[in-house]
């Protein structure tokens, strides 16, 4: 049993498109009359030391608040190429979306810029600045750039390591 995502790519979000992508390696396809509107995997928990973990933290808890020490701006953080999520931070809460992963593919890139549209969308944000990894020529790199020249706010390139750092430091409330 899949999710119905070839290796690499999101998943699948309707019938036709089932079809037309796993018809040639799946025996069966079980198949509902709802398409998929927000695209998102299962959410994979750990329980480890009295505490529930994530691994994956995705559907059921995208895109819940994570509470910050202090208030901030609207912030539009894309990420980089592997294994790529955004975060919109709005206030005293930062919004991390579901994995959407590697921007390798024309269909992980659409994923991408549904993902951030919606996200934008149901939160009623409107960034006063994005954030991105330093490389030039990755998608979410681009689509920052020509996010922020379209809104007229500041674009910041942030190091993929030090992103990670301010992000365990957010989480640890620092």
């Amino acid at each position: 049993m899949t999710s119905a995502n070839p290796c690499g790519e999101p998943l699948v979000a309707d019938t036709a498109e089932a079809v037309r992508r796993l018809g040639g390696i799946a025996d069966a396809l079980l198949v509902h009359d709802r398409d998929i509107i927000v695209r998102c995997d299962d959410s994979v928990l750990q329980h480890a030391g009295g505490h529930m973990r994530f691994i994956r933290r995705a559907r059921g808890y995208v895109p819940r608040a994570i509470r910050m020490h202090a208030d901030g701006p609207v912030v539009l953080a894309v990420g980089a190429h592997l294994k790529n999520t955004l975060c919109v931070t709005r206030g005293d809460e930062a919004f991390v979306s579901q994995h959407i992963g590697t921007l390798d593919n024309a269909a992980t890139r659409g994923m991408f810029d549904e993902v951030t549209q919606h996200l934008l969308g149901l939160l009623q944000a409107q960034p006063v600045a994005l954030a991105h990894d330093l490389h030039p020529d990755f998608h979410s790199t681009r689509y920052a750039q020509a996010l922020a020249a379209r809104l007229e706010v500041p674009c910041i390139a942030v190091q993929h390591h030090h992103a990670h750092i301010a992000a365990v430091a957010a989480e640890h409330r620092h």
